[in-house]
């Protein structure tokens, strides 16, 4: 028996029935669909948790990757700082090694075919020892019509001593 039926069986005799059973039945109506929408607010309540647990387990197997990720970086960061001789890199310590045993400066043609590199590889590096920070390591003398020729500066000289290489 629903509640409007016992509603109904209550106020039978009464002459405000009828008005009352419309009401009853508005309101058993109004009940009814609050309870509907209590019903898709559970499903959709059970369909958000679940979501949420999925998006849990992806964000913790994110988290794993990003931190293998950074472990590898780290590696390959040590790799290459095993890579460099103190504060420079391999190449520009080579050309540093080279510049030191000239006693007269050195173009980049002949950097190149004593270190086995490329022309402009040469003259990138060498720049980049000229300009490295604010001292520089290596002096650059110019001539017009000929490229850049290079020479051990005192900066340069001080690095190399300081790792017992001159």
């Amino acid at each position: 028996m629903s509640l409007y039926d016992f509603i109904s069986d209550a106020v039978k005799g009464l002459p405000v029935a009828e008005v009352l059973r419309e009401r009853i039945a508005l309101a058993e109506e109004k009940y009814s669909a609050l309870e509907r929408e209590v019903a898709k607010l559970k499903i959709e309540k059970d369909y958000a948790e679940s979501q949420n647990k999925e998006l849990r387990l992806e964000l913790q197997q994110r988290a794993a990757e990003i931190h293998a990720l950074q472990v590898a970086m780290k590696e390959a960061q040590s790799d290459a700082d095993d890579k460099q001789c103190g504060d420079l890199p391999e190449l520009q310590h080579k050309v540093l090694l080279l510049l030191k045993d000239c006693t007269r400066p050195m173009n980049t043609i002949y950097i190149a075919q004593r270190l086995g590199i490329t022309e402009p590889l040469a003259r990138h590096t060498a720049d980049q020892l000229g300009q490295w920070g604010r001292a520089n390591y290596v002096s650059v003398h110019l001539t017009m019509g000929k490229p850049p020729d290079y020479a051990i500066a005192t900066k340069g000289r001080a690095y190399l001593a300081e790792r017992n290489l001159l």
